[in-house]
């Protein structure tokens, strides 16, 4: 099972992007690889901050 299968339901970058903010590091970790995977151009923002 990848470490992304809880994301893989939300197809959405803006919701994906509210995880790069949170304070666990590990739902930072997850929302980054999720982001990636999405390989939508609109991840590239939230990811670049």
């Amino acid at each position: 099972m990848p470490i992304t299968d809880p994301f893989e339901d939300f197809g959405d970058v803006a919701e994906l992007a509210r995880g790069l903010d949170d304070a666990d590091p590990a739902v930072r970790r997850v929302a980054v690889l999720a982001l990636a995977e999405t390989a939508d151009p609109d991840a590239v923002p939230p990811l670049a901050r």
